[in-house]
């Protein structure tokens, strides 16, 4: 089998400069693309390395491609803490291992055929090049898919905060994601609006805001009922006069719902965020939601972003 050097070098450069492109996406660095050749060019020497010297078998041993491996990270993407230095490395390998998976399928499927010698794969076609980019193009689809839930699964970790609700002397610690779309303000003082489940805060709230909240129908304010409705005598009104000034009503819209009304109810105040930037607010109203806010439970309150500052 006749091996020509240079049309080696060139496809092991292409096929290693699009890997760590692709890999450059995932981890979203911007290298440069001077540094992307550069680490694309130790590649591809290292295999002609191993053409031109067979009988060097320390090139051959998995230590030594490991090594190959964590020199081509170093230079491309030159990586200054250890932990960077390993996320990057395994998407080196992940990235490598998808591409070469994608190559032998398309190599079954094409009947173009390879054989392995010294460890090098040669693919037995003469059209090397349209299978690199056509592997590349399957693979960079991947890639870019995977980029895309990665950064949003974190971006929606990152928007998640700590928030503390205080009625009295009791308090709940839960999760809130802060949405920009939540654009909902008390309209009469245009306080801002934290939508809260009900099941998270039914133990720190008011026993009278917890009989009419349970009272009313669709636990909506436009089906308010009084205190007597619920079966509560007119004592439990004159006791709970306070708990009545919280109460407020809180117009949004949605999907099917063009019109709707939230119960609100006034907190004494809330703590936003961690203990190291942590932002105290008294001016907010809580919406009582009586479902689950998120599917898998990652947080149980909705923060309008005026808070999130």
């Amino acid at each position: 089998m006749e091996v020509y050097l240079d049309v080696l070098f060139i496809e092991n450069f292409i096929v290693n400069y699009l890997i760590l492109f692709m890999c450059d996406i995932i981890i979203k660095k911007r290298t440069p693309h001077l540094r992307l050749m550069a680490g694309a060019f130790v590649g591809a020497l290292y295999v002609i390395v191993m053409v031109l010297c067979p009988d060097f078998k320390v090139i051959f041993t998995v230590i030594s491609k490991l090594l190959l491996s964590m020199f081509i990270v170093a230079v491309t993407f030159y990586p200054y803490k250890i932990a960077a230095f390993a996320k990057t490395l395994i998407v080196f390998y992940g990235v490598t291992f998808l591409y070469a998976g994608a190559c032998y399928a398309i190599i079954n499927i094409s009947s173009s055929g390879g054989i392995v010698k010294n460890g090098i794969f040669y693919v037995l076609a003469d059209t090397r090049l349209e299978l690199i980019f056509i592997c590349s193009g399957i693979v960079l689809v991947i890639v870019r898919t995977i980029a895309v839930i990665v950064q949003t699964t974190i971006s929606r970790k990152r928007l998640v905060v700590p928030l503390r609700i205080v009625f009295s002397d009791k308090t709940r610690d839960i999760s809130a994601l802060i949405d920009t779309g939540n654009s909902l303000y008390e309209p009469i003082t245009r306080k801002p609006v934290v939508v809260v489940e009900y099941k998270i805060l039914k133990d720190i709230l008011p026993l009278t805001f917890q009989k009419l909240f349970m009272c009313t129908p669709g636990h909506e304010i436009d089906n308010f009922i009084s205190l007597t409705e619920c079966g509560c005598d007119e004592s439990s009104l004159n006791d709970s006069v306070e708990a009545y000034k919280r109460i407020c009503m809180i117009p949004f819209s949605s999907i099917g719902k063009e019109n709707g009304m939230l119960i609100g109810i006034k907190p004494d105040f809330i703590e936003v965020g961690g203990d190291d930037n942590k932002k105290a607010y008294q001016n907010v109203v809580l919406g009582i939601y009586n479902n689950q806010l998120s599917p898998e439970n990652s947080y149980q309150a909705i923060l309008n972003p005026e808070l999130a500052g």
